[in-house]
């Protein structure tokens, strides 16, 4: 037998043997990876080109695989496309489908919602089923989906959505409490299999599911839809109201198609702005069953859903008797929002000004928008705009009428635009910022010989208890605020144009951790003796008023002590806390977890048996920095908590090496980490990109440093920015940005902007 191997021909016996094991073991695989995830993550799909997919850059969208963003707007009925028309005796039917089909064609709305099973308990007849005589033993007729292949061929042509709904409110054929039982899994299989080719598609597994299924027989029939579906499309839950998805986490689970009714647009779009916070980034909302005081959704109703951060079908849009000029409106919004990095954008309603009704936006790079009745003299703004060159792209939402405007220079501030006349009292407005990155990032940086000198000491009198700084950039930089928290129970509140406390917060049994939200103009203190995070607004702490506006975060039996705190952005703004077990660091696992900024808890990770403290967010590269002083490095996280690296190991020195306060020095995405090399007292310079440690630097005076922060604003004392270093416990160095950067090469980037 093995001299016969040996020969040519035996060779040959060798290589096609090798071959069936290779493939064998590649099925395999890909049968396990297709199941869910590997190691924490889902295994990357074969999609079709062209086709829509969860964006994986932004799971709050989708978008067309190999191509551009997707947006939805279109009808949400009929419901009973599928069985509309007489039935012939082989189960197809002789309706107006086609018709329907080419009354959308050119329109620009691109959805339908249908429903393959609407017997069984639901709203249609026993013959609304496509199994061979409405009899689900006999399986599924092949001339029936023969017949819907003709529909969605056309549908899939002209980019009109297949929202191909499994099953209707109510309708249940099988009876096998939360399992999926053979019958049922044949049923899906067989759909899937015959559709999936389809571009334009998403699944949904159920219409008000809880009327006939429990949440565990839709996790596992949304699990067998994906199993089966060799593209992975995008799949959905509809539930009977409500704006809390009860699917949050289910990894096969990725659209939330929502039933809301309200009693105006603007509560509409607040019900899709709660339903966005909800969401936390984890699913797409599609609005799929809306309604407005009792009447179908108008043009002000889809736009106001659409900018509260949601997908638009409307009930009672049957096709058959929308006027034209209904379809048309929403292909208006999807040709307009597709136009747009919307994708990137979160609700900031907070930022509206003058006649601004709703803004996305993603703040300092780009904004949409919109104003519902706007006089003929009404100007559309935005709040808290930063100086520089922007596109502006003016909208009449009635009409399709488009102006653009480049290159218009826009002061800091509180701006707003007066509409071309061309532009209707309907305005959306799309600005984005075009100065951003024209110029580069040095990396070739040295490291001082000497110490940096300061130039401003932030110095209470009180002794070994300041620990963490955060600064807060006003407005009017004179107004600008250096907050620094003390071990003892204390924040203190030093302006820094004067250098003088303004202010002092007290209540806590120790004040450890502190960030600023600069979008909120909110400040975020940590006590990990008191074991909660308390918030403050700027704006009430400028009028006097010093009591936090909210306390959270005191919620946890393990690792039960809030440590290091800061906000993320992307697509709405989470607070990431670290905590450790007080008395039993290194032996019990500390955490960071995750809080809506009204003090929600989202989700928690462990980082292991570790002391955490200072943690900081990323937002440009989305990535979450946590130091890890147990091991004397840098942990690098997604904001989901999924690990990604560890940096600057080796890197930290002294005789027990300390890693300490992070900050990022922003050049738009590129840049700089500096992070307190505490037991040498140094600022170790790290790639923000790579991770390269590229140079150290040291400020006199600077000791054994915990926390630290940092500036680009221009402000009246460190006009080029300020980096701010605590100090033995004792007191805070400040030090104009322009002398380390002069010392070490680093690049200039003031509000975080590469210049020319």
């Amino acid at each position: 037998m093995i001299a016969s191997f040996l020969t040519p021909r035996g060779s040959m016996a060798i290589a096609v043997v090798f071959a069936i094991l290779l493939i064998l073991a590649l099925s395999v695989f890909f049968l396990y990876t297709r199941q869910g995830y590997i190691s924490g993550n889902r295994a990357a799909p074969t999609h079709i080109s062209g086709q829509i997919i969860v964006d994986p850059d932004h799971p709050r969208w989708f978008k067309y695989h190999e191509g551009g963003p997707f947006f939805m707007c279109g009808p949400g009925d009929p419901e009973d496309f599928l069985y509309r028309g007489m039935r012939n005796a082989d189960g197809t039917r002789t309706g107006d489908q086609m018709a329907l089909i080419d009354k959308l064609k050119g329109t620009g709305a691109n959805s339908i919602y249908l429903m393959a099973v609407r017997s069984h308990g639901g709203d249609g007849d026993a013959t609304h089923n496509p199994f061979v005589d409405n009899d689900p033993g006999k399986g599924v007729s092949t001339a029936v989906l023969d017949q819907w292949e003709s529909w969605f061929k056309e549908m899939d042509k002209n980019g009109i959505v297949i929202f191909f709904f499994f099953y209707d409110d109510g309708a249940k054929v099988w009876n096998t409490d939360d399992k999926v039982g053979g019958e049922e899994k044949n049923f899906i299989d067989t759909l899937v299999n015959r559709f999936e080719h389809h571009k334009n598609l998403i699944w949904v597994v159920a219409e008000e599911y809880s009327e006939a299924y429990s949440k565990e027989r839709i996790s596992n029939i949304a699990a067998e839809i994906r199993s089966s579906d060799d593209y992975d499309h995008p799949v959905a839950v509809h539930q009977t109201g409500g704006l809390i998805f009860d699917f949050p986490d289910d990894p096969n689970i990725d659209q939330f198609a929502i039933q809301f009714g309200a009693n105006s647009p603007t509560e509409l779009h607040n019900a899709m702005v709660t339903a966005w916070e909800n969401a936390s980034g984890r699913y797409n909302l599609n609005l799929a069953e809306s309604s407005v005081a009792n009447g179908n959704l108008d043009r002000k109703g889809k736009w106001a859903a659409a900018m509260g951060g949601s997908y638009v079908m409307i009930l009672g849009m049957d096709i058959e008797n929308t006027p034209i000029t209904e379809l048309e409106d929403c292909g208006r919004l999807v040709r307009f929002m597709t136009s747009t990095n919307f994708y990137e954008m979160a609700p900031h309603d907070e930022l509206k000004y003058a006649g601004t009704e709703y803004v996305l936006a993603l703040p300092g790079k780009s904004y949409i928008a919109y104003a519902s009745s706007l006089p003929e003299s009404g100007m559309v703004g935005l709040r808290n705009m930063a100086e520089g060159a922007y596109d502006f792209k003016w909208f009449d939402p009635a009409s399709g009428e488009t102006v653009t405007q480049q290159n218009v220079t826009v002061s800091a501030g509180d701006k707003g635009w007066v509409k071309p006349s061309v532009i209707g009292s309907e305005v959306a407005l799309y600005i984005k910022r075009v100065d951003m990155a024209t110029g580069s990032v040095n990396k070739d940086l040295t490291s001082p010989t000497t110490a940096i000198s300061k130039d401003f000491r932030y110095d209470d009198s009180s002794r070994w208890t300041e620990d963490s700084l955060a600064v807060w950039a006003a407005p009017d930089p004179d107004d600008s605020l250096l907050f620094i928290t003390h071990k003892k129970g204390k924040v203190d509140i030093w302006n820094l144009k004067t250098n003088k406390i303004v202010n002092t917060l007290t209540g806590f049994k120790s004040a450890n951790g502190v960030t600023v939200d600069q979008l909120e103009n909110a400040v975020y203190v940590t006590d990990p003796l008191d074991r909660v995070v308390k918030k403050y607004f700027i704006s009430a702490l400028v009028a006097g008023d010093l009591s936090p506006a909210l306390t959270f975060g005191g919620d946890f039996a393990q690792a039960p002590n809030p440590m290091g705190v800061t906000v993320y952005h992307d697509e709405g703004s989470f607070v990431y806390v670290t905590y450790n077990s007080k008395g039993q660091i290194g032996m019990s696992e500390s955490y960071v977890r995750v809080f809506k900024p009204d003090g929600a808890f989202i989700r928690e990770w462990g980082v292991g048996k570790v002391e955490l403290e200072s943690i900081k967010a990323d937002d440009d590269n989305k990535v979450i920095l946590v130091a890890d002083e147990s091991n004397n490095l840098v942990k690098v996280y997604r904001p989901d908590g999924a690990f990604i690296q560890d940096f600057g190991v080796g890197v930290f020195g002294g005789e027990a090496p300390d890693a300490e306060g992070i900050d990022i020095y922003e050049c738009d995405d590129d840049g700089y980490i500096i992070v307190s090399d505490q037991k040498v007292n140094e600022f170790v310079i790290f790639d923000r990109k790579t991770y390269k440690s590229l140079a150290r630097f040291k400020v006199d005076t600077a000791l054994d440093t915990d926390g630290i922060a940092l500036t680009q604003a221009s402000l009246f004392n460190y006009p080029d920015g300020g980096f701010f270093a605590q100090s033995s416990n004792a007191y805070v160095e400040g030090v104009s940005w322009s002398k380390i950067a002069s010392a070490t090469g680093m690049t200039i980037c003031m509000n975080g902007v590469l210049g020319p």
